[in-house]
């Protein structure tokens, strides 16, 4: 498990409260692809996938 550090950027605009709510209820782990990137010498965190596994585990 690795710590999100700086801003997280993702381009998910839509996110389904129904398999958010279902995952959070039935996972006990969660899975989300991260990929960290410095830029002008701040880091940031592009949430590559796993919108909804990152939401829910916001939930559980």
């Amino acid at each position: 498990m690795s710590n999100i550090k700086g801003p997280l950027i993702s381009s998910q605009r839509y996110l389904d409260k129904a398999k958010v709510n279902d995952r959070a209820a039935r996972f006990k782990r969660f899975i989300v692809s991260v990929y960290p990137i410095v830029l002008r010498g701040q880091q940031y965190t592009i949430l590559m996938d796993g919108h909804h596994n990152y939401a829910a585990a916001k939930l559980a």
